[in-house]
This record gives structure tokens, sequence and C-alpha cells, in this order.
């Protein structure tokens, strides 16, 4: 994949790692993650689909916003993104806070969305996440980034993943630990307190759902009725034995999923 900081006509710059040729797919990652996410992902689509996965303001390569991060602001720069770089059009897949993110730039209905994926996603979070959230911007506003990984892992892979993965929950613990405090905390707030149920009425383009069977954070019961308020067509995938992270615990499942989906037909 080639990455690059993208400097926009605003004079906003975001960072987008690309691979492949094809209708585009926009990738947007959760808290404390990156444009990284999806790098198997867009290898495995490559020979079909244009892959573009962000850096949202403030987290990996991308420079955080004067104002500090919102959803609302990663809105702004993502349809400007779209609008200078996608202007055909794109398919959303949205990681859990990209779930939210991804549903509030579809409603604005100012860029072509074809369809949408949400990976883990809900359109708000669950009451004991909200809390989790806040608990954990508070203690990394006062001790930093360290132990976050040990207090997460256990939260968002699954059981047998912890056993069957751990070169990857490591990867995942370490780049999650090299978040900057700030901006991870004034992520992780945002995202207590943010919701896009106003935009769910408004999406009628064909949805996909993912979530693992072990999901603390997109329960499938969850994830299940959220999808029957879709007005478009919906397919719904349960991975077993996943968690939080099913593009790196179940790579193979994940990305035969996704693909489907996108080389589907729906009416």
């Amino acid at each position: 994949m080639v990455g690059n900081v993208l400097k926009l006509g605003s004079g906003r710059s975001v960072y987008c790692l690309e691979k492949g040729t094809g209708p585009s797919l926009l990738c947007l990652h959760g808290l404390g993650g990156g444009s990284y996410f999806f790098s198997s992902l867009a290898g495995a689509l490559a020979d079909r689909f244009r892959t573009v996965a962000v850096d949202l303001p403030g987290c990996g390569f991308s420079p955080a916003s004067a104002s500090g991060f919102s959803i609302e602001g990663c809105v702004e720069i993502l349809e400007e993104l779209v609008r200078e770089r996608m202007s055909e059009g794109v398919t959303i897949l949205g990681h859990s806070m990209g779930t939210i993110i991804g549903l509030k730039l579809a409603a604005r209905g100012s860029i072509p969305v074809f369809r949408l994926i949400f990976v883990g996603g809900l359109p708000e979070p669950i009451p004991e996440a909200r809390k989790r959230l806040r608990e954990r911007a508070r203690e990394v506003r006062e001790r930093g980034m360290a132990g976050v990984g040990d207090v997460t892992m256990p939260i968002v892979f699954s059981g047998a993943s912890l056993r069957r993965v751990p070169d990857k929950v490591a990867m995942y613990h370490r780049l999650l630990e090299l978040n900057d405090p700030i901006e991870y905390a004034r992520t992780a707030d945002a995202l207590a307190q943010a919701s896009a149920r106003d935009s769910v009425p408004k999406i009628s383009a064909p949805c996909l759902a993912v979530t693992g069977s072990e999901d603390h954070y997109a329960p499938p019961a969850f994830v299940k009725q959220f999808v029957e308020q879709l007005r478009g067509p919906v397919q719904y995938k349960e991975i077993e034995d996943c968690g939080h992270m099913p593009f790196f615990e179940k790579p193979e499942m994940f990305e035969a999923t996704v693909r489907s989906f996108l080389e589907s037909e729906i009416d």
C-alpha cells in the first residue's frame, strides 16, 4: 500500500493508505486504531477495488485538528476528501467509531455513497461502553497510555483469538499504547457522547453488518436491532470465536465476507 499525507483544498491534511484499482472503498478505523487496520483487506481486494484507508484527525500520521477531535470534524474532512479524490462515489466501511462517522457522512447526502459496511459498529456506544470510554479517557489523562493495552486486549479480542493470534494481539497492544495520550483521551470522550441514531432512518443504500460472536462493544443482539432499522437491503454476518477485531482475528473470513458483499448484485 502507498501512504501519503494529502493536503485538501481547505488547507486541512489527512493521511491515507491506498491500494488497488476500481470502485472506491473508504475505510474508517475505530478508537486508538489507524489505516493499518485495513492493510490486509486492501491487498485482498486490490484486483477489483481501490481501498482508501484514512488516519482520522489526530490519529496515526494525520495532524490533529486545531479545535480538537470531534465526530463532526471527521465527517467534514472526509466529505472534502471524497469530493476531491473520489468524486465518482464510495462504499464506506466503518469499524466501531468509524461506523458512527460513516453513518453521519452518508446521511448528509452530499456525496454519492453506494453501500455501507459496519464492522463491530453501532449508531452509538452501548451504556457499558460509554462508561468504559469515559473512565479510560480520565485514566489516560492522569497516567498516560502505559497500561491501556493490558486492559483493552481482553475486551477487544475473543478468548480464542488471544490464544490463536498472540502476535497480532501484541502488535495491536504496542501500537495502541503509542497513541498520543491527549488525542486519545479527546477521541475517547468524543466517542463516549457520540450518536448517529438520527442518521439511521436516512440510510437507504445496501448495508453489510459484520460483528464477532464475542464482541463486547457491538454485541450481536444490539447489531441485529440496529440493522432492523435500516431502510435498504441488509446483510448480516456474525463471526464465531471472534471479538471486536475481525480483520486481525479472522482475516480470511472477514475479507471473503466483504468481497462477497461488494461483488453482489442487490436490487
